[in-house]
């Protein structure tokens, strides 16, 4: 870690392989494909991934994790043999937590490439705590029960990893614009392109070669369509890299705010200090540690949750305290 440290909430953006085209759903389609059976690290993340750590003021790994989903290859089952076209998107697939051992067995490979890229965020005591309560809380309620792309973690829907990494800064106070208005997208996706029982009317098949070769365009407000608001691992990493070159020429990001560039071997990593925010206590709470969730989990997924959370409980734990200066110059 530098010196003279703080607290630190740690963003890890891993891009997809090739980059994710969302400019059509054909081109998203054909992309997501090509970034799927790519020969690049592995475990493979198709459309990036994301992973959350906290760190204390020691050095001290308090967690590291990612929400992922428990079997990638069911996602081009539903897509290539069931014909769910872009319905994938509303599917919800059995979610998990990764373990840290998978997380830092991924780092070992990617920060010798430029496949990653780290925000680092210096935090106070008080949001460190919240993260740390927050993770707990998620883990108690089941809120990994479920991995897809349109779920709020904040409402226990189960998440995305960008929307789980995300979902941290807002618990804590740091939902910044800046990382909003970059890092999220939103896209219309017209009924015709959703299968799987996600569409407006019902059931349909969309056939993935369909998809590529006609769907040219996302939907217009007029049209029958779904909207999807997401988070994006690529658009996370792009701004990363974009803002690393403005930090590292001398602009400044936040007027209000520390900030450095640096490097961690090939990996371009930025660093941000907003150790002056202070968590604040959620309104009608019994204390400051009580973490209030916008809703209930549901789904159907949530006995199996049910089954591994203990086990999971004991993982995210199993790194509390291990140092991770070797991360940082």
């Amino acid at each position: 870690m530098p010196s003279g440290e703080s607290n630190r909430l740690n963003f890890y953006f891993f891009p997809s392989p090739y980059g994710t085209d969302w400019s059509s759903p054909g081109r998203l389609a054909l992309s997501a494909l090509k970034n799927r059976f790519s020969l690049l690290p592995r475990p493979l993340h198709p459309l990036g991934h994301v992973n959350i750590e906290g760190v204390n003021s020691a050095g001290e790994r308090q967690f590291l994790t990612g929400m992922v989903t428990e079997n990638t290859s069911d996602q081009l089952h539903l897509i290539l043999r069931k014909h769910y076209g872009l319905g994938i998107f509303f599917h919800n697939f059995p979610g998990l937590l990764e373990h840290p051992d998978e997380v830092e067995a991924q780092f070992e490979k990617r920060f010798r490439t430029d496949k990653i890229s780290v925000l680092s965020l210096k935090v106070s005591d008080s949001v460190l705590k919240r993260a740390c309560n927050y993770l707990s809380a998620y883990v108690d309620e089941l809120g990994y029960h479920s991995y897809g792309l349109h779920n709020r973690p904040l409402h226990l829907e189960g998440a995305g990893c960008s929307a789980f990494a995300a979902s941290f800064l807002e618990i804590t106070g740091l939902d910044h614009t800046e990382f909003r208005q970059n890092w999220s997208h939103k896209i219309r996706i017209h009924n015709d392109h959703l299968g799987g029982g996600h569409a407006l009317d019902g059931h349909k098949k969309v056939p993935f070669l369909k998809l590529i070769r006609q769907a040219r365009r996302w939907a217009m407000e007029t049209e029958p369509h779904r909207e999807l608001s997401f988070w994006s691992p690529d658009h996370m990493h792009q701004w990363l890299v974009k803002t690393w070159d403005r930090v590292h020429s001398g602009d400044t990001v936040f007027s209000d705010r520390a900030q450095r560039a640096f490097q961690i071997q090939k990996a371009r990593a930025l660093e941000f200090d907003f150790s002056d925010v202070t968590a604040l206590p959620f309104a009608g709470t019994a204390s400051d540690d009580e973490i209030a969730f916008h809703a209930k989990p549901t789904g159907p997924h949530l006995e199996n949750a049910m089954k591994v959370r203990e086990n999971l409980k004991k993982a995210l734990t199993s790194h509390a305290g291990r140092k991770v200066s070797h991360l940082f110059p």
